[in-house]
C-alpha cells in the first residue's frame, strides 16, 4: 500500500475548512478520518517506505 499524504492533507483541509464555517462537528470528522488514514498507513508500513524515499531523495539532492 502506498503512503495516502495526499488524500490526508485533502481531509486536514477540508477539517479546516470545516472549522472556518463554524461547523465543529464536520471538522472532527475530518479530523477522525485523517487519524485513521495515518493509522492505517502506519500499520502497514508505508509511512517508512515514504520516509526512506525522502531520505534517499535529498541526498540525491545535496550530491548534485
Amino acid at each position: 500500500m502506498a503512503c495516502r499524504c495526499s488524500e490526508r492533507r485533502a481531509q486536514m483541509k477540508a477539517a479546516g475548512a470545516a472549522l472556518l464555517k463554524g461547523d465543529v462537528r464536520g471538522a472532527g470528522a475530518q479530523v477522525s478520518a485523517a487519524g485513521r488514514t495515518l493509522a492505517e498507513d502506519a500499520r502497514s508500513g508505508a509511512l517508512a517506505k515514504e520516509a526512506r524515499r525522502l531520505a534517499a531523495s535529498k541526498l540525491t539532492l545535496r550530491r548534485r
